[in-house]
This record gives structure tokens, sequence and C-alpha cells, in this order.
């Protein structure tokens, strides 16, 4: 069962990634999705710019925390 559970939460947190969208986001109904730049882009910019490290918790996200990219 805690694999079921694993699971869920792994997929529904790639969903957030993907979407860039926080938990309070997911939950929000007038969430109007500004800051979703693209699948790959907002992959990008939470894992890094290379694909051998994005299993590895090393370096720092893409920009400076202060301002993002919108639509």
């Amino acid at each position: 069962m805690n694999g079921i559970g694993l699971i869920y939460f792994a997929g529904k947190n790639v969903r957030l990634v993907l979407r860039n969208m926080t938990t309070l986001d997911d939950l929000s109904r007038n969430y109007d999705g500004r800051y979703n730049v693209g699948y790959y882009y907002n992959w990008k910019f939470y894992f890094g710019n290379n694909p051998l490290l994005w299993l590895v918790p090393v370096g720092k996200p893409l920009g400076n925390g202060y301002v993002w990219d919108t639509l």
C-alpha cells in the first residue's frame, strides 16, 4: 500500500513541476498559470541545465529568486 501512495505523490509532484505550480496554486481555483513557460523550461528551471545531474541534488535552480519568466 505504501508504494501506491509513493507513486501517487511522486506523480503529483512531477505534474506540479511541469506546470510550475505550488501545492497552494494547485488547490486554488483562480490560478492563472502565468509562470508556466512550457514543460521543458519548467523542468530545467527546477533541476538545472545538465540532464546528467537531474537525479543528483547538487547545484541551484536557474534564476535569482526574485524575478521569474512569465508568459
